[in-house]
């Protein structure tokens, strides 16, 4: 009953070991082997596919690496990050990018996540003062009523110690419950890289 009146309205995440109950509750099912993602799709279409699609069986996806090209289609830049080898993205209809997950997040350049847990809500304008006077480009990604985000460019990067250092210090002063920095996902990254393309087309 709660599963059946939360559908629809948000995004329920349940891990089992039970697949009974991934087949029963799930719209989506995810499988992982050996901390790798191995499929995601709907409980009917892996029913379907399973023997045909290399990245639901282990072992033979490892034995077809090397001798056979695979190709994967998906909309989940997760599964593309995860499973692809070199990653192609299409936008109306044209490729605008091909090259390992890696290299993109290289060469588009969105960089590193700077994010922050505050005390109730951020005192932005003092915290985004203390980051870009250590990283001038650092720009807000998201704010919430206890949360801050930004995107540090990977260009200033020997800059990130000093800022860790001078945002540790003035935790307390600042608001600042926890703070954590990250690689941006190859999902933000291909986002940055069409936004460009809309902008430029208008």
């Amino acid at each position: 009953m709660l599963f059946q009146s939360l559908r629809g309205e948000r995004t329920v995440l349940l891990t089992t070991h039970f697949m009974e109950e991934a087949d029963a509750l799930g719209d989506r099912v995810a499988a992982l082997h050996q901390g790798h993602l191995r499929c995601h799709a709907t409980p009917m279409h892996l029913k379907k596919a399973i023997g045909k699609c290399c990245s639901v069986a282990p072992r033979r996806s490892a034995s077809l690496r090397g001798e056979h090209t695979v190709l994967l289609t998906t909309h989940f830049m997760e599964e593309a990050d995860a499973l692809g080898d070199r990653v192609a993205a299409l936008h109306q209809g044209h490729l605008r990018c091909h090259a390992t997950p890696m290299h993109l997040k290289k060469a588009i350049g969105t960089g590193y996540r700077l994010s922050f847990t505050t005390n109730g809500a951020p005192r932005d304008a003092a915290i985004t003062r203390v980051v870009t006077s250590f990283v001038r480009e650092a720009t807000v990604k998201e704010k919430t009523i206890n949360s801050l985000s930004y995107n540090l460019p990977s260009s200033d990067s020997s800059r990130f110690p000093d800022l860790f250092t001078a945002l540790e210090e003035k935790k307390s002063e600042l608001g600042i419950e926890t703070i954590g920095v990250g690689v941006s996902t190859l999902e933000e990254e291909l986002q940055y890289m069409l936004d460009g393309l809309v902008d430029s087309s208008q």
